[in-house]
């Protein structure tokens, strides 16, 4: 790699912060924005090292088609996840669309 693409490494890495709850909270303010796309990708990440809130939320934006296509079955698969480290709100949601965690 160039210098220069060295240098755009690092501050991609500066840029997108990689532990869970830093992701979740990157992903927090681009919803609250309304930026539904960036805010999928940063719970995304935060949710497949297992943040519980970043499930939920994944979970949430699958239920309802924000950020990405409509899925019930994925947002079931995220609210479980998150539900069985013991998030209530996921627990509610899974129990209202009728499905057991």
């Amino acid at each position: 790699a160039s210098e220069v693409q060295k240098q755009l490494e690092i501050q991609n890495q500066k840029e997108e912060p990689t532990d869970a709850q830093a992701q979740f909270e990157l992903g927090e303010k681009y919803y609250k924005a309304r930026n539904y796309n960036e805010a999928f990708k940063c719970y995304e990440n935060a949710a497949e090292q297992g943040h519980a809130d970043a499930q939920y939320q994944l979970g949430l934006m699958y239920n309802w088609g924000e950020g990405v296509e409509q899925d019930y079955n994925e947002a079931v698969k995220w609210y479980r996840k998150a539900a069985e480290q013991g998030d209530s709100d996921a627990q509610y949601e899974l129990e209202e669309l009728g499905e057991s965690w």
